[in-house]
């Protein structure tokens, strides 16, 4: 029996360091673990520091904090805490209705892997015209003048947003309220060349887009071409989201944003072949214990 316990050992850590990336340049990460939260939430602080954000939004109808996960909904213990847009209203000032919160003056560069951990709630609504938006950006702000790529999030559902205003949306993936989901985005905003990651390939001017339901990444887009009015070939150095309209209403949360020059996504045939393997190993040791017991 003891000789099986360092196998177990082995595939247990090496599927937990699947979504590590070796030897990767860390451009941008934030866990929100690092802000004091006294109460149950704190207004997400301004800053321009490489572990913060350059902007926080909150006004009549939107809020936009830094909650302790006393819940433990993302399955991080009750310790974790996570990022949550709140738009409960709309305002005559559009300003308000249409809140973008984003870190900007990263050194994005032409290519590399933007991931996060988010959950979209039941109050997002179904809509396309609605809901949240992620982009990646040039300059200091996520206008669409300035954006390069776009994803929609609706309680329902994970889409391209597309178009000069990304206000035309494909479907990728459908969502279940509620459900912690993490995606990568591998971007390549390079006028010419396929950019070659561990995990694929990527066009130019386009970006992959993988998504893990908890049994391992599947790619859900792949050379999705870049939209907006961004000329490809700039740099890019804005990440942040966006309400989709003025008519936007509902809760969005996001966890362990993550901003990396090299892009790696674990391929989901080695995710299915360690979970596989640890299931057995598991199997294995039952039984072993079992006829331990009986003798």
């Amino acid at each position: 029996m003891n000789k099986l316990l360092p196998l177990a050992g082995l595939m247990l850590l090496t599927s937990f360091a699947l979504p590590f990336k070796a030897g990767a340049a860390v451009i941008f990460q934030d866990n929100f673990n690092g802000y004091t939260v006294p109460g149950s939430s704190i207004n997400l602080p301004a800053s321009s520091g490489t572990t913060g954000w350059s902007a926080a939004t909150n006004n009549a109808v939107t809020t936009t904090k830094v909650f302790k996960d006393t819940g433990n909904i993302f399955g991080s213990g009750t310790a974790n805490q996570y990022l949550q847009i709140n738009r409960t209203g709309t305002s005559s000032n559009f300003s308000d209705n249409v809140v973008t919160q984003q870190k900007t003056g990263l050194t994005l560069g032409l290519t590399g892997q933007a991931s996060f951990t988010f959950i979209v709630d039941s109050s997002l609504g179904t809509s396309t015209t609605t809901g949240v938006q992620m982009r990646l950006a040039a300059t200091t702000s996520i206008s669409n003048a300035s954006s390069a790529y776009g994803l929609g999030f609706t309680s329902d559902g994970l889409y391209l947003a597309a178009g000069s205003s990304f206000s035309t949306y494909t479907l990728l993936s459908a969502l279940t309220a509620g459900q912690v989901y993490n995606l990568s985005l591998v971007y390549n905003f390079d006028s010419t060349s396929t950019y070659t990651y561990s995990g694929g390939t990527v066009a130019a001017a386009s970006m992959d887009v993988w998504l893990d339901t908890g049994s391992g990444y599947v790619l859900v887009g792949n050379d999705l071409l870049h939209q907006g009015g961004l000329a490809t070939g700039t740099t890019l150095e804005t990440f942040g989201f966006i309400n989709r309209s003025a008519a936007s209403l509902g809760i969005f949360s996001a966890d362990n944003v993550l901003i990396d020059s090299v892009a790696s996504v674990p391929e989901p045939s080695a995710a299915a072949g360690l979970s596989l393997g640890l299931a057995t190993t598991c199997f294995v040791l039952a039984r072993r214990r079992r006829k331990n017991y009986a003798h």
